[in-house]
């Protein structure tokens, strides 16, 4: 066993051989998916001491699977019933509470967990604590996404490892733990922040990675661990529905806090400006970060980024000119930048060269498959609304190097 002083003033229990590890899985309804993804579970090289089960009253026979399937593991397999659906939120903070282990592993109920996911994680968190003792709160990895039968649908999803004074300025962004599943966090840690919160519909794991972000770092294991499952009955299918979570979350934060998180990213002063004005836009606060962007162009033309960013201004103003000119030049100096280029194609198609408009459309599908906006606005192009902006959609921040995949 190593004893280490955090700076916090704690003493984090890290041990080399067989650490307690309690996995943590709300459910509901989850009967087609659920037995796969506890075999995982049961199956890992580094084994876990328990597994929480919280059901959210399911209606379907998910509960009577499960007292059937734990039945050859009495003392691995937990089964918590809730008294009424109370939210997944809820479900996980009961998980949190009951677990008797300093770290925890999260898990969803239809996603699979790789053999090697929790050793794997472990190793990387005894290496990070190397280096800078006391100082993580959580470990995730990169992950596939699998359809509903178990293929694997694109590239895999990473990210990189940063110093744990960059997280809030990174994670204010753009979430980079795209799910619950395989995060190693560290119990007490999530409890003392106040976990998940049960106000908030869609964006629960993103307000808690933000409010433990200003406790420690987040250490990152380049190896796709995890595989999420998407599928119909997905909560993630409602995209538009996390934008107003976002805007209750962001709002708070004093903007003079999120200015400072993000400069403090070990990045160019002019990127990270960039980002800062992104984050402006988000909250409404258009003409603040017009000016940011006008300043950082003016330092530095050739950023495609902040060349983006400012056609998201004009786009808004419904200056289509400035917005096209914005947006050829973010295209010249990054010819696959996805965003930009449908956003191109629907100014295009707005002003009816409905030629150049499918030909940006495809390019854009191209680069980027399943790409949800230029799918769409490839289809209007048919449709007797095409020469409507209303009928189009303008993708407002950059995407992803593989998208996230919400329908397939």
């Amino acid at each position: 066993m190593i004893i280490v002083f955090s700076a916090r003033g704690e003493i984090l229990n890290l041990l080399y051989e067989q650490p307690k590890v309690s996995a943590i899985i709300p459910t509901y309804n989850s009967s087609c998916f659920i037995i796969e993804t506890l075999e995982s579970l049961l199956v890992q090289t580094l084994p876990l001491s328990e597994i929480i089960i919280v059901d959210d009253k399911s209606t379907d026979e998910t509960c009577q699977l499960i007292k059937i399937f734990s039945n050859k593991y009495k003392n691995r397999i937990h089964l918590y019933t809730l008294p009424q659906n109370s939210g997944s939120s809820i479900a996980r903070n009961i998980g949190l509470k009951l677990a008797q282990t300093s770290w925890v592993l999260l898990m969803d109920h239809d996603d699979i967990a790789e053999p090697n996911l929790l050793e794997q994680e472990w190793r990387r968190l005894m290496e990070l604590e190397k280096e800078k003792p006391g100082e993580w709160v959580l470990v995730h990895s990169a992950y596939n996404q699998i359809s509903e039968d178990g293929k694997i649908m694109s590239s895999s999803l990473r990210w990189r490892q940063v110093e744990p004074e960059e997280v809030m300025g990174y994670e204010l962004i753009r979430n980079r733990i795209i799910s619950n599943s395989g995060v190693l966090l560290n119990r007490e840690t999530a409890l003392r922040v106040g976990g998940y919160d049960p106000l908030l519909k869609y964006s629960q794991d993103w307000d808690l990675w933000l409010s433990l972000a200003q406790v420690g770092g987040f250490g990152y294991s380049d190896e796709p661990l995890v595989r999420i499952r998407r599928h119909q009955r997905n909560t993630s299918n409602n995209i538009r529905d996390f934008h107003e979570d976002e805007r209750k979350i962001l709002k708070k934060y004093p903007i003079s806090f999120m200015e400072e998180a993000i400069n403090r990213r070990h990045l160019p002063r002019e990127v990270n400006q960039t980002d800062f004005a992104s984050l402006l836009y988000r909250l409404d606060l258009w003409e603040e970060g017009h000016r940011i962007i006008c300043n950082v162009i003016h330092k530095n033309p050739e950023l495609p980024t902040a060349n983006f960013v400012s056609s998201l201004y004009y786009i808004k103003k419904c200056d289509w000119g400035n917005a096209l000119l914005a947006l050829k030049q973010t295209v010249k100096l990054a010819p696959e930048h996805g965003a930009a280029l449908n956003n191109l194609g629907v100014i295009y198609a707005i002003n009816n060269d409905i030629k150049k408009a499918e030909e940006l459309f495809r390019t854009t599908l191209k680069h980027f498959p399943g790409y949800l906006d230029a799918t769409h606005n490839l289809s209007c192009l048919d449709s007797d609304t095409k020469s409507s902006c209303r009928a189009f959609k303008f993708t407002w921040r950059e995407l992803r190097s593989v998208l996230l995949t919400y329908s397939y």
